[in-house]
């Protein structure tokens, strides 16, 4: 739970074809104590998927959508991303981060006008994603703008 400034879960919604790219960042953040969940590790063979994923939805304080044209093409990444920015809890806490080479045009209008952190070094995806998350502030800029 969020106290203060400090992120208590935060969620990551990827495609699959991104994880070893996702588990660079996440390694760079929990060095920076932010803890995140990632349904691909958590959510076990056997398990209800959708049960489970609503479950870390209803639990997070953040969301880190990873782009990629996978994820703009992935119906469930896409629900994930719209369902976070109807949802005030997430207002300043949804964060756009372009891990391969994505035409803006490719994802639902509402992330085209969020601020993304481009593919840079894990590293500094970590710590541009520490900067706005415990910072809380909501930007918008034109579609796909970088940071």
């Amino acid at each position: 739970m969020r106290s203060g400034n400090r992120i208590g879960n935060l969620f990551l919604s990827y495609a699959p074809p991104d994880r070893e790219r996702v588990r660079k960042v996440v390694r760079h953040l929990k060095a920076m104590g932010i803890t995140a969940r990632d349904p691909f590790e958590e959510i076990l063979p056997g398990d209800n998927w959708a049960a489970r994923l609503g479950e870390f939805l209803e639990g997070a304080d953040a969301m880190v959508a990873f782009v990629s044209p996978q994820s703009a093409e992935s119906e469930n990444t896409r629900r994930d991303w719209l369902y976070a920015l109807s949802q005030p809890r997430f207002a300043g806490r949804f964060v756009v981060v372009q891990v391969r080479k994505t035409d803006p045009g490719a994802v639902p209008w509402p992330i085209q006008s969020q601020q993304w952190i481009t593919d840079e070094s894990p590293k500094a995806i970590a710590r541009k994603l520490g900067e706005a998350l415990l910072g809380g502030q909501s930007r918008q800029t034109r579609r796909g703008k970088a940071a």
